[in-house]
């Protein structure tokens, strides 16, 4: 799904949201991938809390065979 398909409840958010994605781009035109890292985290951030009923599962760290 594309960002022009989604639909949000209040116009700010459609802006926020626009504003970190275009951000993202740039930031991965001009190399800074760990920019990118973190726009990405933010904006999954703010999907995950407007559709309200995804629940995130915590991760185990799998344990290193030595």
């Amino acid at each position: 799904m594309c960002a022009s398909e989604e639909t949000s409840s209040t116009p700010s958010t459609d802006a926020v949201e626009a504003a970190l994605a275009t951000a993202l781009v740039e930031a991965a035109t001009a190399g800074r991938f760990d920019v990118v890292a973190q726009l990405a985290r933010e904006l999954e951030a703010r999907r995950l809390a407007r559709a309200g009923n995804v629940v995130r599962l915590p991760v185990q760290p799998t344990p290193v065979k030595r």
